[in-house]
């Protein structure tokens, strides 16, 4: 048996989070875990839930102003017409397939609104919500890592004053690595599950045959696929 970089990669990235588990023990791997779960709720609920609000309150009629303005200013309606095309071909694709300049009647009376409701209400509301996003992330891990932060420094000082580990500490260490372990090996099991079940596409379609290699020689993959319970979702039988 031969060991590759791909097996290397397996153990380093085990050996990492049983480090970080134990450096950080069971009760804050368990409150980091609580901060992500709820972090990640409320940053996609505030996001989904709030954005047309907000969009509507701050965004929706400074955009309609400025549209209103370059409007007046331009000198005719074609212009308005290939700005907006020039401005949609340059949006990323994802966004960009979901806008048709056609769509825009050209005869409105109030052609700004058609516009913006056309053109840019997408686009905006989309940045609303990137914005909302990543608003209430740094809200939100800024405050809990904060209190965290404090915690722990008050948990150390204590047992500086003490001048030795309590048994609960130890044993809180040695229960966060075994947590680490686990963490570690779920996401080991969910990658490999995802590779093995892409290989023969990627065997086909990759120009490079390196990494291919790598995962087909690789000991620690071919363990893991042996005992993986997610294969029994790649292979349809969950």
């Amino acid at each position: 048996m031969t060991v590759n970089y791909f097996d290397i990669g397996i153990i380093v990235f085990m050996l990492v989070f049983a480090i970080s588990g134990y450096c950080r023990g069971l009760v804050i791997n368990i409150v980091n875990f609580i901060r992500l779960s709820v972090g990640a709720f409320l940053c996609f609920y505030v996001s989904s839930n709030l954005s047309q609000s907000v969009y509507n309150l701050f965004v929706k009629q400074r955009a309609l102003d400025t549209i209103n303005r370059q409007i007046t200013t331009s000198k005719n309606i074609d212009t308005v017409i290939d700005n907006l095309n020039d401005f949609v071909s340059n949006l990323p694709p994802i966004i960009a397939k979901g806008i048709d300049v056609k769509t825009i009647d050209i005869t409105s009376a109030d052609l700004s609104k058609n516009i913006l409701e056309n053109i840019f209400e997408p686009v905006l509301i989309t940045a609303v919500k990137v914005v909302l996003f990543l608003a209430v992330l740094i809200i939100f891990f800024g405050i809990t890592g904060l209190i965290v932060h404090a915690a722990l420094k008050r948990s150390r000082r204590k047992e500086e004053e003490r001048g030795k580990k309590s048994n609960a500490k130890r044993l809180d260490k040695f229960l966060g690595l075994l947590l680490g372990i686990l963490k570690g090996a779920i996401i080991v099991f969910a990658v490999a599950a995802v590779i093995m079940f892409i290989l023969p596409q990627l065997e086909k379609i990759s120009g490079s045959k390196d990494v291919i290699t790598q995962i087909d020689k690789s000991v620690c993959l071919k363990y893991i696929d042996e005992i993986n319970p997610f294969n029994a979702i790649t292979e349809g039988i969950i």
